[in-house]
């Protein structure tokens, strides 16, 4: 499954990259989470997070124009 995580993730580069991308695989993410939280694959909770983690870094990240921030808030799997 790795290997296809990867290809998926180099083939969908540029979508993945842009702030929409990063916005949707989080959500993603977050689905997946709370469904392990039901029992259903728990063993893939530590590899989720650690995604989570990368997709959510501050040098991934961008304030907008509005936001008084200069650090994002840690979310909620960190």
């Amino acid at each position: 499954m790795p290997e296809i995580a990867e290809r998926v993730r180099r083939e969908l580069s540029d979508i993945l990259a842009s702030e929409a991308g990063r916005f949707a695989e989080l959500a993603v993410i977050t689905e997946l989470l709370q469904s392990a939280e039901r029992g259903d694959h728990p063993e893939l909770v530590p590899a989720l997070r650690e995604r989570a983690r990368k997709v959510f870094s501050p040098a991934r990240c961008k304030a907008g124009p509005t936001s008084s921030r200069t650090e994002p808030r840690s979310p909620a799997w960190a």
